[in-house]
């Protein structure tokens, strides 16, 4: 596989919640770096699989994700030989895990923009996601599919 066509397996991973075929993609000691608004669970630093692990248990995980999609969709991908660069949009619920409770059931809308590098072998070394996770909204740009 090419660089896109390893991040387009990754975003359909997602999509399924397929946390094992996520994992194949990766390098063991890969380096996932997670920045949002400091209200959110899944930010931060984390390494290795086992990091990987933790975070999507604070971002998806049913009993102690801060959330849960409704829409995960990639937009835009910049290709260059060492980093794929991915735009996207994402809309769900926030869970009751998220500022004490107070939250629980509204909706987010997030512009998601990610950078995956890769090692020699063609598997992902490196990943750094920033969102927004805006309560208020939508906020997307490009407008998400059948917007008016």
């Amino acid at each position: 596989m090419n660089h896109k066509q390893t991040a387009e397996a990754l975003y359909a991973a997602f999509n399924a919640q397929d946390l094992p075929g996520i994992l194949k993609l990766l390098a063991t000691d890969i380096e996932w770096n997670a920045f949002s608004v400091d209200w959110a669970l899944a930010i931060g630093f984390f390494k290795g699989h086992a990091g990987v692990k933790d975070f999507f248990a604070k971002l998806i995980g049913p009993t102690t994700g801060q959330q849960v999609d409704t829409l995960f969709e990639p937009k835009e991908y910049f290709v260059s030989p060492e980093a794929v660069h991915v735009i996207g949009i994402e809309t769900g619920y926030l869970t009751g895990r998220v500022l004490d409770g107070t939250v629980a059931n509204r909706p987010f809308f997030n512009n998601f923009d990610h950078t995956l590098w890769f090692a020699k072998n063609g598997r992902i070394s490196r990943f750094r996601a920033n969102y927004n996770l805006a309560q208020a909204g939508p906020t997307f740009w490009p407008p998400p599919p059948n917007a008016k």
